[in-house]
């Protein structure tokens, strides 16, 4: 899904003209550190919301205490509606170490998700290498920017590939991103029960994923055994599952990021109800 983030640099923004273009996501900075908060925040986000674009909110980590930070973030954005996780965003080191800065996050996502909030971390990729202990961070998904390419880094969500791009609708440079379903929040929609192939289950919003091994890989698998054939129902999202993920996603024009999000599962349970499929 095609996306921008902006912030109060961007000026006077004409979001229909950007949804007109191809825009579907647009992420905007709410806050930084502390006590900063932008101006502008608000006025893009009724903005955004009333030309019906996903809407998705970023805050700017500093070097404070993490419930400080977090309740400067709330304080601007409770009350409101969100169709993406929470990006926080991480790219300065404040004289912080390696494990300082890794600490933060960890507990800036921690406390998010004791309030309700699922949220993901926006770095470069530099900086990830260089300042953060992604290892202690493992369940928290990541909004990566590197221009040039596309890193592929673990439980990538995002690729913010440009600074430098042009939009209709906004003068000047803004950032550009390219996002999968995993961006978006799975909300509290109950699982569909469904029964393939003798094997019943239940299908969640969770995002399904390669190297997952599960019972509802098993399903998924299943299920593309049917709408497409040629897989192994083994429980194990490996690169045979991988491929025939890419190879539906790209037939069914979704994103073909071979991530199994909320998109790519409604197609699926609908393709399967009405059996017509077959590559």
């Amino acid at each position: 899904m095609k996306g921008i983030d902006i912030s109060p640099y961007q000026g006077n923004i004409n979001f229909q003209a950007a949804k007109n273009s191809g825009i579907e996501i647009v992420y905007i900075k709410s806050t930084e550190g502390r006590t900063w908060q932008s101006e502008t925040f608000r006025n893009y986000y009724n903005q955004a919301i009333n030309c019906g674009l996903k809407v998705g909110v970023y805050h700017f980590l500093r070097a404070n205490a993490m419930i400080d930070e977090v309740n400067n973030l709330l304080s601007m954005i409770s009350g409101l509606h969100f169709d993406c996780k929470i990006a926080i965003d991480c790219e300065v080191i404040l004289g912080q170490s390696k494990q300082q800065i890794t600490s933060n996050i960890r507990q800036f996502h921690d406390i998010l998700k004791s309030k309700g909030y699922d949220s993901v971390l926006y770095t470069y990729s530099s900086f990830l290498q260089d300042n953060i202990d992604y290892s202690q961070l493992t369940d928290v998904e990541i909004w990566i920017a590197n221009y040039g390419h596309n890193p592929s880094v673990t439980n990538q969500i995002g690729w913010q590939y440009s600074e430098t791009g042009s939009v209709n609708g906004i003068s000047g440079n803004c950032d550009l991103d390219d996002f999968s379903e995993g961006i978006l929040i799975g909300g509290s929609n109950a699982p569909q029960a469904i029964n393939i192939n003798n094997i019943q289950g239940s299908v969640t919003m969770n995002p399904i994923k390669q190297g997952e091994n599960s019972g509802r890989v098993r399903l998924l698998q299943s299920i593309l055994s049917v709408l497409i054939g040629g897989i192994t129902i083994d429980g194990a999202f490996g690169q045979q599952t991988y491929s025939a993920v890419i190879k539906y996603q790209q037939i069914m024009h979704l994103v073909a990021d071979g991530v199994v999000g909320i998109n790519t599962i409604t197609t699926l349970l609908s393709d399967i109800q009405h059996n017509w499929f077959k590559a």
